[in-house]
């Protein structure tokens, strides 16, 4: 007689109740899984697998590192954003599976079976992403500095006055980012800044 299979454990630690309700909801009825909620306040989960909102995930990335030695906690990000920057910083911190919110509920049961078994999973829409961020020419940490303030509006006096550098630098460093963007304009370049997540929208607006 064949012995039952172990059902996966997967806890549930999401930061909207609403949303965290129907993920459980959903995975419930899978037959080989086991979930339930997961409070965030072990530092050792018990669950197989944890399904977490970007915040959350990160957390738990960083915290395993600062636990050395410790295998770390195998995650499956569910998220209502794909923003180029969001997804690349996801997956460079080992992020291993990556879901938009707007997955089918049978997407979600395959990630965690394959994060629970040790492989990755990225969605269609995150892997678009990644291959869109990995077919540019990323920017140097000076094109980003610039970038930053140029996305608020500064004109390039001010941006020099403010990097103490010349303004034929800052000049050189908007023509580049213009490029790498691919931007017809500094507020065309800020747009696309904001829409692959270079920038944030607080930095926008003030």
């Amino acid at each position: 007689m064949l012995a039952p299979q172990k059902r996966l454990k997967v806890g549930v630690s999401y930061n909207e109740p609403l949303l965290a309700h129907g993920i459980v909801a959903i995975l419930a009825r899978e037959p080989d899984l086991e979930v339930d909620f997961d409070d965030g306040d072990s530092q050792e989960h018990q669950a197989d697998v944890l399904i977490a909102d970007y915040k959350r995930a990160l957390e738990l990335m960083q915290q395993a590192q600062r636990r050395r030695g410790s295998p770390p906690p195998r995650v499956v990000l569910l998220s209502a954003g794909q923003r180029e920057q969001d997804v690349r910083r996801a997956i460079e911190i080992g992020v291993p599976g990556f879901l938009a919110l707007g997955a089918a509920a049978q997407d979600l049961a395959l990630a965690v079976r394959a994060v629970g078994a040790g492989a990755r999973f990225y969605d269609s829409s995150v892997a678009e992403r990644m291959a869109e961020s990995l077919s540019r020419e990323p920017l140097t940490g000076r094109e980003a500095e610039v970038l930053h303030l140029l996305a608020r509006g500064m004109c390039n006096k001010s941006i020099a006055r403010d990097l103490s550098i010349a303004t034929g630098t800052v000049k050189a460093h908007v023509k580049a980012i213009l490029a790498k963007l691919d931007a017809t304009s500094r507020t065309h370049a800020a747009t696309l800044a904001l829409q692959r997540g270079l920038v944030d929208v607080p930095e926008l607006q003030s």
